[in-house]
């Protein structure tokens, strides 16, 4: 699975724990709702922690680091590029990435979607990066 096709899973994820069902495709919230039983406007954040840490545990080291770098890219306006390299160079494990991924859990589909929008205006490609 790609980054690409991931993160409207995740975003559905983060709506359901924020209780912000406004945006978000039938389809894929039906798919959570059959994957993880969760459903969209629940505001259940231990079920969507639980969720998003079993969709975390199924990506690769390398994609858990793309949406790690992402994750602050949309929070903090850098590069997600420049985030990725740093962390690549730490000692930080595959549990340190989850953490905080798991700790913005409210606006980690607001990040991401910001993110997005700016790895996109700079042609940089999330599935790769």
């Amino acid at each position: 699975m790609t980054i690409t096709n991931i993160i409207p899973e995740i975003s559905v994820i983060s709506r359901c724990a924020s209780k912000q069902p406004a945006g978000v495709s039938t389809e894929i919230a039906d798919t959570i709702e059959e994957r993880f039983g969760l459903k969209l406007d629940s505001g259940n954040i231990l079920g969507a922690r639980a969720a998003l840490k079993a969709l975390l545990d199924e990506m690769s080291d390398d994609d858990v680091r793309r949406i790690h770098a992402l994750m602050y890219s949309g929070r903090d306006g850098e590069s997600a590029q420049m985030i990725k390299t740093h962390y690549c160079g730490t000692d930080e494990t595959r549990a340190d990435l989850i953490r905080p991924i798991l700790e913005k859990i409210g606006a980690l589909a607001v990040y991401l979607a910001k993110a997005t929008e700016r790895a996109e205006a700079n042609g940089l490609d999330i599935d790769n990066f």
